[in-house]
């Protein structure tokens, strides 16, 4: 029982902040002004929340806008507002009160509608919280972001720590054990996302341009701290163009491989170098998915289709103007063979990982056939 209470509890104070939040967007569409008092209503403007600041006096205090109109109509009485609103004279004559004597009716302000819709409600909310001026791009690294809606929730969540985590719901007084279920820590996003054992098995297999750790400093070896910052933006630094591992040109990972496999003259029928030397060409698509390269990469792909998604990840891209299927990465020139090193020092991206990592990578993005061997 004593849950249930707890839950009304934070369903009504979820109402009263909401219907705060609606308060400071209302306002008054002037319609026959009968029903709108002139002291302390919002209705000079029909876009921001505006009502006369003098004082009223005893005479005029229940003054309605009605009676700032002439006589058996909706135009301004403009003497009389001169008298009782010198101030707020500009303000009222650009307000065009119904022609046909409408009731007046109260309006969402930031909307020009008139109706209220979340997003102007969102923004209304946030600007008097206080955070106007948030660096944090959100359009970026959240709305922008070419995931399904459920993922661009998700990282709204993360950023805003919103997610059902136990700390979040025992400070919003839900009682719970606030325990991690896998591992007994306290069950904060950060150990969620990052510090559990579970999370970290999990990162250790992805093939990421930069895997994070609870290191407070920052690595030369391409681990990325998440100490210092809020781990989502840190993550979404990554993909800033401003940030100094974009200043490393594009290495594709497996160069030294493929150049070997374009450079073989005994299969210059099915792939070989173009004309300029810098991309090749896959002359013969079924030969080249069902031998080469099969025999150079121990992968299986049954299409051109899928099979152009992994280079794409390996960080070759597609020569979109050819007519044929025709491949390019940086590195790849023909006579200049990348040193045999370099073939698992790099991911896409320019960053530098280790043999281990560049072999769980090569295992990610083999056919299921090859994880078996």
């Amino acid at each position: 029982m004593r849950n249930v209470y707890i839950d009304l509890f934070w369903f009504w104070r979820g109402i009263l902040a909401g219907r705060e939040v609606i308060r400071k967007g209302m306002g008054w569409n002037v319609g026959n002004g009968e029903s709108i008092k002139v002291w302390g209503e919002t209705w000079l403007s029909s876009d921001t929340q505006l009502a006369p600041m003098r004082p009223p006096t005893l005479q005029n205090q229940q003054l309605r806008v009605k009676d700032l109109m002439l006589p058996n109509s909706t135009n301004w009485n403009v003497e009389e507002i001169r008298l009782q609103l010198p101030l707020y004279e500009a303000h009222i004559r650009k307000l065009v009160p119904s022609a046909e004597m409408l009731d007046d009716e109260i309006v969402w302000l930031p909307e020009k509608s008139g109706q209220y819709s979340t997003r102007s409600g969102y923004a209304l909310a946030k600007v008097h919280n206080g955070n106007q001026q948030d660096p944090f791009n959100w359009k970026r690294y959240v709305w922008n972001v070419e995931c399904s809606p459920n993922l661009r929730q998700f990282l709204w969540k993360v950023k805003n720590e919103a997610l059902a985590v136990g700390e979040n719901l025992i400070r919003r007084g839900i009682q719970v054990d606030g325990k991690c279920k896998r591992c007994g820590e306290t069950e904060t996003i950060f150990h969620v996302m990052f510090s559990c054992p579970t999370a970290r098995k999990v990162w250790d297999q992805v093939p990421a341009m930069a895997i994070p750790t609870m290191d407070r400093d920052s690595n030369d070896d391409g681990r990325i701290p998440f100490r210092s910052l809020s781990c989502y933006q840190e993550i979404c630094r990554l993909a800033d163009k401003d940030c100094h591992f974009s200043s490393i040109p594009r290495y594709p990972l497996f160069v030294r491989d493929v150049y070997d496999m374009v450079d073989d003259p005994s299969t210059d029928s099915v792939v070989s170098w173009s004309d300029s030397g810098k991309s090749f060409i896959i002359w013969k698509e079924s030969e080249f998915l069902g031998d080469v390269f099969p025999r150079c990469f121990s992968c299986d792909y049954k299409d051109m289709t899928s099979l152009t998604a992994w280079f794409n990840a390996m960080g070759y891209s597609k020569v979109e103007e050819s007519v044929h299927w025709e491949f390019t990465g940086n590195y790849l020139v023909r006579g200049q063979p990348p040193h045999p090193t370099d073939t698992s020092s790099r991911t896409p991206g320019g960053i530098m990982i280790s043999p281990e990592e560049a072999k769980i990578m090569e295992r990610f993005f083999a056919s299921p056939k090859a994880r078996k061997q």
